[in-house]
């Protein structure tokens, strides 16, 4: 069977990309929002539109000589999704719901919906987030989820010094069966459940970095449409990295259907 949809849940923002032959010399480009996802096939018939409010914009400055990156955010106050706009959402067209770790007492609600929701469903729903930024508000999303996924600079601000001890610290804390990912960017990525253990992945480097911006979506984007495809962890994990990997060496995200398709034959 075709696996369903997979809906995303967090927050549309503008990035304005400029990259520099050496910083701080400047060139930009700008993307309106709406077609550049009809253009890569991202549905956006959920997304709730507020008429007259400018989206929130990111400013990336990137190095072309190491590929490094200083992100500039600005968000004049743009309304946050609210759980009674999620609930009115056909849950059934979907087989995977990602949230990302925002927002707090809003997805904190939504998640707990969904748990209700699949209770009394027959459908199959998987329910995964991702937690980066440094918030300790954020790990009650940890214990509603079942696949969660810990970036580096929340690991370290939770005290841990290694994938490994991120795994250890949060794994109890976790949902019976939940598959727990802990992502370290240059480090690779290592997966963990109760019954199959520790799976590590060693990041894939590019000989060139030319573009960071986004490869710890593309590591969520990857991880997540391996495993809703019915992959194993560590093949999903690995394949995750690869893909987070060969994004670094390319510039934005229209070559990456090609990547993948490399990547998987």
């Amino acid at each position: 069977m075709k696996p369903r949809k997979i809906l995303c849940v967090g927050l549309v923002c503008v990035d304005i990309v400029q990259v520099c032959e050496c910083f701080p010399d400047e060139d930009s480009d700008r993307r309106f929002a709406i077609k550049d996802f009809s253009e890569n096939n991202i549905s956006t018939e959920n997304c709730i539109c507020h008429i007259g409010q400018d989206l929130p914009l990111s400013t990336v400055i990137i190095n072309k000589q190491n590929g490094s990156r200083t992100i500039i955010h600005s968000n004049k106050s743009f309304p946050e999704l609210k759980i009674h706009e999620f609930e009115k959402i056909d849950f059934s067209a979907y087989s995977w719901v990602h949230f990302e770790g925002r927002n707090i007492k809003q997805t904190t609600e939504m998640m707990k919906f969904l748990l209700e929701w699949r209770e009394k469903s027959t459908i199959m729903l998987k329910i995964s987030v991702e937690i980066e930024k440094p918030r300790s508000e954020q790990e009650i999303l940890i214990t509603l989820a079942d696949v969660v996924l810990l970036g580096k600079d929340f690991a370290i601000f939770s005290g841990c010094n290694s994938m490994s001890e991120t795994i250890d610290k949060f794994r109890h804390t976790t949902r019976n069966g939940a598959t727990l990912i802990s992502v370290w960017g240059t480090e690779g990525a290592t997966g963990y459940t109760d019954n199959i253990g520790l799976k590590h992945s060693p990041a894939f480097l590019q000989q060139k970095t030319v573009d960071t911006l986004g490869a710890g979506d593309t590591f969520a984007a990857a991880l997540i449409h391996s495993l809703n495809e019915g992959h194993e962890l560590d093949k999903s994990v690995e394949f995750a990295c690869k893909v987070a990997g060969a994004k670094t060496g390319i510039k934005g995200f229209s070559q990456l259907k090609t990547v993948c398709q490399g990547i998987l034959n």
